[in-house]
């Protein structure tokens, strides 16, 4: 679903909103806040969004967005959160700014999608170096 219309992305919204991937965090605050690249950068913080959304979003902390999503679009917390959900993005992490929460969080929830989809467990989750990398995200 799309953050502000709530619209599901199928083939019909894909074309009529412009749907493309963008930044959950904004690369502008990204930078701002210095974090690292390859982290804002990767897929773990995209989605797709609309064109119309992406301008709502701009270069702003989540927090800020969220409220002006919530007050000009009048939707409710508790459906902004079900949005969030479907996107694999756990809202307190995302409503709180919190960055390396959000990464962790999304990508544990990624890395479980990929695996119902191959039918099997990736191996090295439980590893001193993904481990380190988690705790390099803080």
């Amino acid at each position: 679903c799309d953050f502000v219309n709530g619209d599901p992305v199928d083939i019909q919204t894909y074309f009529d909103q412009a749907i493309d991937i963008h930044h959950i965090f904004p690369k502008a605050y990204c930078e701002k806040q210095k974090y690292r690249r390859e982290l804002w950068n990767s897929v773990i913080n995209k989605a797709p969004l609309s064109s119309r959304t992406n301008r709502v979003i701009g270069g702003y902390k989540p927090s800020t967005y969220i409220e002006s999503i919530q007050k000009q679009e009048k939707i409710s917390p508790d459906r902004l959160d079900e949005i969030f959900l479907s996107h694999l993005i756990d809202p307190g992490k995302i409503r709180s700014d919190d960055f390396a929460g959000f990464i962790e969080h999304r990508a544990g929830e990624l890395l479980t999608i990929i695996e119902q989809a191959m039918g099997k467990t990736i191996s090295g989750r439980d590893s001193e170096e993904y481990l380190r990398e988690i705790k390099r995200i803080q």
